[in-house]
């Protein structure tokens, strides 16, 4: 049993975690009750909406060979499984953002891949600007610092 950001309980099966290489770390970590049953795992910055497409995500991956990590040249943004590349193109930005926070802490490793691979996709090929503004990052440099650091790099624009 999890509980999202809100606090609301979700029960996972646990033959659905497979991929989650972290769960029994995080089960002994939280202690068990009285009647020796695991905890709920709280899963800050991660919303009922977020662990409807976990849910959703080990549903359609419950089958899957185990992961294995591709060394850094194999590992390429179009190598995203299809259900993955059609799921996290159409869903809403901070679904995805709370995926890839899931993933970074129950250790789930090829969703974390894929939902890093889509916002890299997405980011690719957009200015610095555009960037900051689908990120949702705001600039901390003045002006003057910004001019600087265009002068110091035109090179880059060449």
């Amino acid at each position: 049993t999890f509980t999202t950001e809100e606090t609301e309980s979700v029960t996972i099966e646990r033959d659905l975690l497979r991929h989650a290489a972290n769960l029994d770390k995080l089960i002994s970590e939280t202690g068990r009750d009285a009647s020796n049953n695991p905890l709920p795992i709280h899963l800050p910055r991660v919303t009922k909406e977020t662990m409807d497409a976990l849910i959703a995500w080990f549903n359609e991956h419950k089958d899957d060979a185990d992961w294995v990590e591709k060394k850094d040249e194999d590992n390429k943004i179009e190598d995203i499984p299809d259900y993955d590349k059609q799921t996290f193109d159409a869903i809403d930005q901070q679904i995805l953002y709370g995926l890839i926070i899931a993933a970074e802490l129950l250790d789930i490793k090829p969703l974390f891949d894929s939902t890093c691979k889509v916002v890299a996709g997405k980011l690719n090929g957009m200015t610095v600007e555009q960037m900051r503004e689908y990120l949702d990052v705001e600039c901390d440099f003045t002006e003057e610092e910004l001019k600087t650091i265009r002068e110091e790099n035109e090179w880059c624009n060449s």
